[in-house]
């Protein structure tokens, strides 16, 4: 796989340290990666907590023991409390903990800590840290669960070529159909993925300005017919009126 390079802004290796490595992982890819390439950080990073503007920065890990070491290292470097977990039934300082989406709610209780009420989303896929806290700013963290045994697995995970980006804090690197999919503006099917790109991830990129390529638009178009034809219940191609 030819990867083009580029030197990585230091805010990575200021945040994370020497948790990241291109050739044993674990990687920051996709968006976020991508804004490293240019340079822009602002995407990333909020002066206040709870912005839900903010891009997230995607991280993946080649064991689990690297995950456990990531996952340790957001805990006391950029949140620096124990978190206390509860369940729907528990209750901190009279509030009642919700549950959205079926995520589990972790939060700091702000009369023990004096937190900013960092708070953490758990599923079976991945966990989310949201207000972590660098210098001045915030930011959203998400650390994905299952691992993946190469950066050339991950970039082959991708729906589309438009997210082969990642970094290890030193160098940022993409692919060569990664960079003319960006400098042509168009949204490209990655024909390795074994996920195929669903409508609403569609319609999330074209809101930022990109076309479809017309094998993509083929490919989202069918599977949406034959999601409604055959009945098949399938939330990215259900309309709900929005």
């Amino acid at each position: 796989m030819k990867l083009y390079y580029r030197k990585c802004p230091d805010l990575i290796k200021k945040m994370f340290g020497n948790q990241f490595d291109l050739d044993y992982g674990g990687w920051i890819a996709g968006g976020a990666a991508r804004y490293l390439w240019l340079n822009e950080l602002s995407p990333l990073m909020s002066s206040t907590t709870n912005n839900n503007h903010q891009h997230d920065i995607d991280i993946w890990s080649r064991t689990p023991e690297q995950y456990n070491k990531i996952t340790s290292y957001i805990h006391y470097e950029l949140i620096q409390r124990k978190p206390i977990i509860f369940d729907q039934h528990e209750m901190t300082c009279g509030q009642p903990i919700h549950k959205l989406n079926d995520f589990t709610i972790t939060c700091y209780d702000s009369d023990i800590y004096q937190s900013n009420n960092a708070i953490i989303y758990q599923s079976n896929n991945a966990i989310s840290y949201f207000n972590c806290q660098h210098a001045e700013n915030y930011y959203i963290v998400q650390i994905i669960r299952k691992p993946v045994d190469s950066l050339e697995t991950l970039f082959n995970s991708f729906d589309i070529v438009n997210c082969q980006f990642a970094t290890d804090g030193e160098w940022v690197v993409c692919t060569h159909e990664a960079l003319d999919a960006w400098q042509d503006n168009k949204l490209v099917m990655n024909r390795n993925s074994p996920s195929p790109l669903k409508l609403a991830r569609m319609v999330k990129y074209i809101s930022h300005g990109l076309t479809v390529d017309k094998e993509l638009w083929n490919n989202i178009t069918q599977a949406a017919l034959t999601a409604r034809t055959t009945g098949i219940c399938d939330d990215d191609y259900d309309d709900y009126g929005e």
